[in-house]
Parts: C-alpha cells; structure tokens; sequence
C-alpha cells in the first residue's frame, strides 16, 4: 500500500511539473505568408490583393523565358527590362 501511494505521488508531482512546464511556453511566431508568381503575370493590381489579404512577400521566375532546353528565348537587354518592368 505505501508502494502504491509513493509511486501516485511521484506520478502526480512529475505530471504537475510537466504541465507548468508546457504551459510556461511561448507562443510561436506568425509565420510569414507569400506566393509564388511568374515575372511576366505581376502587376500592380494582383500585388495591391496580396498585400490587402496579408502576403509579406512573392517568389518569382523566369520560366517562361526559357525554353525546354534551358536557352532563354529573349536577349539579355530583354531580359533586363522585363525584370525592372516587374519591379517597378
């Protein structure tokens, strides 16, 4: 009898400590929200929607410029203005 009440005890303390424990915790950051967008479909009407519904940030490519062999289908100069367009 005296086993079984040691053994509830040390049962009832370890779960006490453990449960403050958990529960001191901080709550974890908000993680960051984006999307991923092809350079050629920004525009400034798509980015005003992101921003008003909580994106922090977009991730782009170039895919559409590069063909299945992995040559760009446009000249460097080209290349260079579409970026600042979208950038703009």
């Amino acid at each position: 009898m005296l086993k079984q009440t040691f053994y509830l005890t040390a049962l009832l303390l370890c779960s006490c400590i453990f449960y403050s424990k958990a529960k001191s915790q901080s709550v974890p950051q908000r993680l960051s929200l984006g999307f991923s967008i092809g350079i050629d479909k920004i525009s400034p009407e798509i980015l005003t929607k992101a921003k008003a519904n909580g994106v922090e940030y977009i991730e782009t490519s170039i895919n559409r410029y590069i063909d299945s062999a992995g040559n760009f289908l446009l000249t460097d100069d080209e290349m260079v203005e579409k970026v600042r367009a979208a950038k703009k």
